[in-house]
């Protein structure tokens, strides 16, 4: 989308209780062995707080990949080799499904090992009752508290379908040796630059009624149409041809809106839910698995 067809993103992401959470997070530090960090799998870069992990990254670090499903999986791997680069650990899950969460718990205990005994030899330090604790973070709506039930096998952490359900840090046991400390979600102070805001709104992390689904509608197709795989997706998705080539992305909208019966009265087409549609379908997998960066 050309800069002058974008909404001027300057909403405050920052509300008090986030300030807090950071404040204490750094205090927490000294509690834990491990921070594990819950990403989109699909935006892996721009679910990342920042200021969170320049706060993390003194301890261990466990990038968990959530959503997993529905990312691209070459982007996927190249994210992972970043990371890893980096220092960080990963692991792949799906929430939902439960896909890799019995890997995530076996690596939490791997790491955890490694870290917090792997230098101890004496007697007396093979006979302690080992224990890993992990700080959990994540932006809001990222997964955070439903991966974490998954984890616990219960209903330990509050989850929403909206962003920032979890209010205030509690600790949730994991068996018998791992010991969850789960947070509020922490959106960064500035999400404007790089067009991070309009790839979390589109991946469903930003509440829907803060920007205008129409331009979010318009931003996917824009990075769509740009990947030969996406845009051969797209295609198939709406029964598209080669005509969309010529048109511009608000134009490809209105024809999804009108092949989808997305109409107003005298044969208008609703962009409003044609682009809800798009997003629905993008958010679901309907349209397969697509990274947005």
């Amino acid at each position: 989308m050309n800069e002058e067809n974008k909404q001027i993103v300057n909403i405050n992401w920052y509300p008090g209780h986030m300030a807090k959470t950071l404040r204490e997070m750094k205090e927490d530090l000294k509690l834990i062995d491990i921070a594990a960090v819950i990403l989109d799998a699909r935006t892996p870069y721009a679910s990342l707080n920042q200021d969170v992990y320049e706060i993390i990254k003194a301890k261990t670090v466990l990038m968990v990949f959530n959503k997993s499903d529905l990312a691209d999986p070459i982007k996927l791997k190249e994210a992972e080799a970043r990371y890893v680069k980096n220092g960080c650990y990963t692991v792949r899950t799906n929430s939902l499904n439960g896909d890799g969460i019995d890997t995530l718990t076996k690596k939490i205990r791997e790491i955890g090992e490694k870290v917090k005994y792997g230098n101890k030899t004496s007697a007396s330090y093979k006979m302690l009752k080992k224990v890993y604790r992990v700080l959990v973070v994540g932006i809001p709506n990222v997964g955070k508290s439903s991966l974490i039930n998954r984890v616990s096998g219960k209903k330990s952490a509050e989850v929403g379908n909206k962003p920032g359900v979890t209010k205030q840090k509690q600790w949730i046991r994991v068996g018998k040796d791992i010991e969850l400390m789960d947070t509020p979600g922490l959106l960064a102070k500035s999400i404007a630059q790089d067009g991070k805001a309009y790839k979390l709104a589109i991946a469903g992390t930003i509440k829907d009624d803060i920007l205008d689904m129409e331009v979010l509608a318009i931003e996917l197709i824009d990075i769509l149409m740009a990947n030969k795989l996406y845009k051969d997706l797209l295609k198939d998705r709406y029964g598209l041809g080669e005509e969309i080539e010529t048109l511009r992305s608000f134009e490809i909208l209105e024809v999804i809106g009108r092949k989808r019966g997305a109409l107003l009265k005298g044969d208008a087409v609703d962009l409003l839910k044609a682009a809800r549609l798009l997003i629905e379908d993008y958010r679901n997998g309907k349209l397969g698995k697509i990274s947005l960066e």
